[in-house]
């Protein structure tokens, strides 16, 4: 399987075809990004052949939602990369941590020199959207 799933082998591959994101000039809102990802949760219950690329392919998605970045970048990213941190007093309640994945990226299109930058992301209180729950359930899953 590849490593993400194109719109077009999706349809191919199901008789169903994903949600297509609500497009403003080639964006999307989030309500279009909850279709999707609630698609690819239905979907790969359904069809347990095709589990993987779909966690992958949620995940892979939210992460580049929650830290605004390429696609390129978000490929090259390894699990050594990958740092996840408690931010003191910074949960839903005072004195309560809260968890924050904070990504390294040492090139890509938009860093040409090897310039180390770091990106991080927060836990979503909506699940479906939170991207430290989908990269959870994919690791888990592999």
């Amino acid at each position: 399987m590849p490593y993400l799933m194109k719109l077009s082998d999706i349809r191919s591959l199901t008789a169903t075809s994903p949600p297509l994101p609500s497009s403003t000039y080639g964006g999307y809102d989030v309500k279009g990004l909850k279709k999707v990802i609630t698609w690819c949760w239905e979907t790969a219950s359904k069809t347990p052949s095709a589990v993987e690329s779909h966690l992958r392919t949620a995940a892979e998605h939210l992460l580049g939602h929650a830290t605004v970045t390429r696609g390129e970048s978000r490929r090259d990213v390894q699990l050594a990369d990958l740092v996840l941190i408690e931010l003191e007093n910074e949960g839903p309640k005072p004195n309560e941590s809260a968890p924050c994945m904070v990504m390294l990226m040492r090139q890509g299109k938009q860093n040409q020199h090897g310039k180390v930058e770091y990106m991080g992301c927060m836990q979503n209180s909506d699940l479906i959207l939170c991207s430290l729950s989908a990269l959870a359930f994919y690791f888990f899953y592999r």
